[in-house]
């Protein structure tokens, strides 16, 4: 026959106590991997958000000016199409890049959302 009255129920405080721990853990481990996972989706945000800067404020000016030369010495004959027709090309392909990184920009802000786990308000090109 047990007495109850000397057992001050150690099993289950112990057996509670390791719950408790392991819930912990998991909890810091999932936190931790929360915040990889946002650091992560801004870093890559960023990132992207230059890409796009550098290619709005230099490359595309940039072939514009090349289209501009190019057609100019077109015209008095110092180039020949080629040429001409090389820039301009140059220029819809930059235009094209820029287009995907804006894409790829806004699955990068999207991928934030989901990491935070709630509509973030704001503008991409902020």
């Amino acid at each position: 026959m047990d007495l109850p009255f000397f057992d001050n129920n150690y099993a289950q405080i112990a057996h509670a106590r390791s719950i408790l721990e392991q819930a912990t853990k998991e909890h810091d481990s999932v936190k931790l991997s929360v915040q990889r996972e946002v650091m992560d989706a801004i870093t890559h945000f960023e990132q992207l958000k230059r890409e796009v800067q550098v290619h709005v404020q230099t490359i595309i000016p940039a072939t514009n000016q090349a289209i501009k030369y190019a057609s100019t010495y077109y015209e008095l004959m110092q180039l020949n199409m080629i040429v001409l027709l090389e820039a301009e090309q140059s220029l819809l392909e930059a235009k094209r890049t820029l287009v995907d990184l804006r894409y790829h920009l806004a699955q990068a802000y999207t991928d934030i959302e989901r990491a935070v786990g709630t509509n973030l308000v704001g503008d991409l090109e902020e």
